[in-house]
């Protein structure tokens, strides 16, 4: 994976590909681009361009109305449509983009984890969040597997709306019950969020259709077994400005989050979805974001307990002490009272030797006691 994103930046893959993004809506023969989609540019034409975006078509625009988009900027959907599909032995002959690189890059079906993410998110910067998850579990990342549907399966033929029958009645059961049996097949289950307080894979409907696999299948002693990953820089984002700086912003991440509005590109994909929703998961859309808001508590609280072992003794006292007031609440909140109480105490014993009993900070940490044993 690194060597892909790495490639893909020095154009090393995808070779003599420009995109550009289209700073306002643009039409041309009844071909409408919305301001903000991504273009390869086809040709040059004076001060025009010729602009080709996947599944709308080509269309004459002032380069003026254009802006380049850096290799830097490549979102998991223009690798998948400028490398994955653009390879022409895959196309030829083969199902999987995995059939076409080394043997020894591959793992075996299942082995390692799905990850799940949002097409429009930065490559690279996916790839960094999973690069940081492997170095801190300390596992080997030669021998760590990832499994994403960017480089999985062919994506011309899951796309194609011309395929046979056959084709598409194969797809939506792969894509319906076939997806919610491969997650439980999986070692970890990864969710990438390019914005930890804006989790663009929570307005997709098919990450969100992945996330209900994962909360209602992947359960071991009645833990879910979903990671989200974060770039460094992310990681180190939430932890100053959500739990030390603003703690009620991450309760109002998970309480503004409505499954129900995620979108998807083909309509018909979504009409599926919701009625697989509707038919399939009892209280259907309140029932789905109350799941997948269960499991972004129990990683919240996952999170803050690293970043207390991590900061302990590194941090200066007030920060710190915020720290593990916002851990407390998120372990009282999943009910790890014991975690929560140990929590307290510890920030309330850093209060007493900096501020003294009788600060008004040490009484919001005893009322926060207080509502643990409550």
């Amino acid at each position: 994976m690194q060597e892909i994103a790495g490639s893909v930046l020095a154009g090393e893959l995808a070779p003599g590909v420009e995109l550009v993004l289209f700073k306002e809506n643009a039409q041309e023969g009844g071909v409408t681009i919305a301001a903000g989609s991504t273009g390869k540019i086809a040709r040059e034409d004076g001060d025009w361009l010729v602009v080709d975006v996947a599944y709308q078509g080509s269309l004459r625009v002032p380069a003026s109305k254009l802006e380049s988009k850096p290799r830097e900027d490549w979102t998991t959907e223009d690798v998948c449509e400028h490398v994955v599909k653009g390879n022409a032995d895959m196309m030829r002959r083969k199902q999987f983009y995995t059939d076409v690189v080394e043997a020894s890059v591959v793992g075996a079906a299942f082995e390692g984890a799905f990850v799940s993410q949002a097409r429009k998110t930065k490559f690279r910067d996916l790839v960094k969040a999973i690069v940081f998850h492997y170095e801190n579990t300390g596992a080997d990342l030669k021998s760590s597997f990832v499994w994403m549907d960017l480089f999985g399966a062919n994506q011309p033929l899951l796309c194609d709306n011309d395929a046979p029958p056959a084709i598409k009645v194969a797809r939506n059961k792969l894509l319906g019950s076939g997806l919610h049996e491969a997650l439980t097949k999986f070692d970890d289950f990864l969710v990438f969020f390019e914005a930890w307080d804006r989790p663009a894979p929570l307005l997709r409907a098919w990450c969100v259709w992945e996330l209900y696999g994962a909360a209602r299948f992947r359960k071991t002693a009645g833990q879910v077994t979903l990671q989200v990953i974060l770039t460094p820089i992310e990681a180190t984002r939430f932890v100053d400005e959500g739990l030390i700086g603003d703690f009620d912003s991450i309760a109002a991440s998970v309480a503004t989050m409505q499954v129900r509005s995620a979108e998807c590109f083909d309509k018909a994909d979504k009409a599926m979805i919701d009625k697989a929703i509707a038919e399939e998961v009892p209280g259907g859309h309140t029932t789905l974001d109350e799941m997948v808001a269960d499991q972004l508590q129990a990683w919240f609280t996952r999170a803050a307990l690293e970043a207390v072992s991590g900061r302990r003794g590194n941090e200066a006292f007030e920060p710190f002490t915020s720290l593990l007031a916002s851990t407390g609440a998120l372990l009282r909140d999943q009910g790890l009272l014991d975690k929560a109480l140990a929590t307290n105490e510890e920030a309330l014993d850093i209060k007493r030797s900096n501020l003294g009993a009788r600060h008004t900070s040490v009484a919001d940490t005893l009322n926060n006691m207080a509502g643990v044993y409550a």
